[in-house]
C-alpha cells in the first residue's frame, strides 16, 4: 500500500529578477515531498513512492537532493535492502547497498537511511527525482514506515533545492 501525504513548493514571487543578485549559490527554489508507507518483496528495483518534481530555471543550475527514509523494517533473516536515487530514468547514486543485514528471523526494525547529492541536470525541463529499492532475496518483505501505526507513523522525505550557478 502507499500513502502519499503531499508535495510542497516554495518559489520566488512572480516577476522576481534574480539576475541583479551578486554571487553564486543562490537558492532559486525548494520543492519537498513526503511519503508514508509501502512494502516490497521484489529483488528488482522498483519505485518506493518517494518522488518529487522540479523545473530548473537555468541549465547551469545545480540541484541539491536530500533524502531521508525512515521507519524501515524487514520480515526475515539475512535479507537486505538496496536503495538508489534516480533523476528521471538515470541512476545517480546507490545509497543503501546491503543495509539492514541481521540474522534475526523475526520482524526487525532497521531504522533509516538517506543521502545528500549535488546534481547537475543541465536542463530547464521538468525533472523527476525518485527513490527505488530492491531486496537481496525474494523470500521476505521490506517496509517503509510499517512498524509504526496510526498518527505516529513517520514520514520519509525528499527535498530538492535549485542552486544558481
Amino acid at each position: 500500500s502507499s500513502n502519499s501525504t503531499g508535495t510542497f513548493t516554495y518559489e520566488a514571487a512572480s516577476g522576481a529578477n534574480f539576475t541583479n543578485l551578486s554571487g553564486v549559490g543562490k537558492v532559486l527554489q525548494v520543492v519537498s515531498a513526503t511519503f508514508g508507507n509501502a512494502a516490497t518483496t521484489s529483488t528488482s528495483y522498483a519505485d518506493t513512492g518517494l518522488t518529487v518534481d522540479i523545473t530548473p530555471v537555468a541549465t547551469s543550475s545545480k540541484v541539491l537532493v536530500l533524502v531521508n527514509m525512515v521507519g524501515l523494517s524487514k520480515s526475515a533473516a539475512n535479507n537486505t535492502i538496496n536503495m538508489k536515487l534516480l533523476r528521471d530514468a538515470t541512476d545517480i547514486l546507490e545509497f543503501s547497498a546491503i543495509a539492514g543485514y541481521t540474522a534475526d528471523t523475526s520482524q526487525v526494525a532497521v531504522g533509516g537511511t538517506g543521502c545528500n547529492v549535488l546534481d547537475s541536470p543541465s536542463t530547464t525541463s521538468a525533472t523527476t527525482y525518485k527513490v527505488q529499492w530492491a531486496l537481496s532475496t525474494g523470500s521476505a518483505s521490506y517496509e517503509i514506515g510499517a512498524w509504526f501505526s496510526g498518527s505516529i507513523r513517520p514520514l520519509s522525505t525528499i527535498t530538492v533545492m535549485e542552486i544558481g550557478a
